[in-house]
């Protein structure tokens, strides 16, 4: 078996190379030890021999083979549960990349699974500690963009009413840029600068 980590901290696994599973291992790489990378993609194999981590074409060889502290499941959805699954029944924690599962029937799954125990199972709602999004979810607690009605998840695409008489002229994030940069000067997004509120 390929051996845990050591001085490099907590040996993690990413499951999957591709934009999510790279960001993982950027922070992985900083705070812990990128252990292995399971993706069958020849330029996966390329990325974990330049990482120095052991590399898998799946994710039942990985188990089998290397000692892990925990596993980040960032593959496509699809296989979200059957990955969470062989986590649990390996007895390695996850981290799991939203969705969970792609349907609540396979939700339950995986919580009858977590009932039986077998290791700790997170859900990647990692954003929610995310200074940007916090300063957007404090603007928007307090009032200073007016009442959002409705918004949409890309930034720059939130558009907000206010009860008064006015439109905001600034998305969540803008107003979050300047209350966390405590400049209010800075300029608008495209978003921003349309006044028509979502209805």
């Amino acid at each position: 078996m390929a051996a845990a980590g050591s001085a490099g901290g907590a040996a993690i696994a990413v499951f999957g190379a591709g934009l999510m599973g790279r960001r993982h291992i950027d922070l992985i790489r900083r705070h812990a030890c990128l252990a292995a990378l399971v993706d069958p993609a020849p330029e996966a194999r390329a990325l974990a021999g330049d990482l120095g981590a052991a590399w898998f074409a799946s994710v039942d060889e990985c188990l089998g083979q290397a000692r892990l502290d925990g596993a980040i499941v960032a593959t496509p959805n699809s296989l979200h549960l059957a990955q969470a699954l062989a986590c649990l029944e390996a007895g390695v924690p996850a981290l799991i990349e939203k969705p969970v599962t792609e349907t609540a029937a396979e939700g339950e799954r995986l919580v009858e699974a977590l009932k039986r125990g077998g290791a700790p199972v997170l859900v990647g709602h990692h954003r929610r500690h995310n200074p940007l999004l916090r300063a957007a979810a404090r603007a928007i607690r307090e009032g200073a963009i007016g009442r959002v009605v409705t918004g949409a998840a890309a930034p720059g695409a939130v558009r907000s009413t206010s009860t008064s008489s006015t439109t905001s002229t600034r998305c969540a994030i803008c107003a979050a840029r300047s209350s966390a940069s405590r400049r209010s000067t800075q300029a608008p997004c495209a978003a921003s600068r349309s006044r028509t509120p979502l209805r």
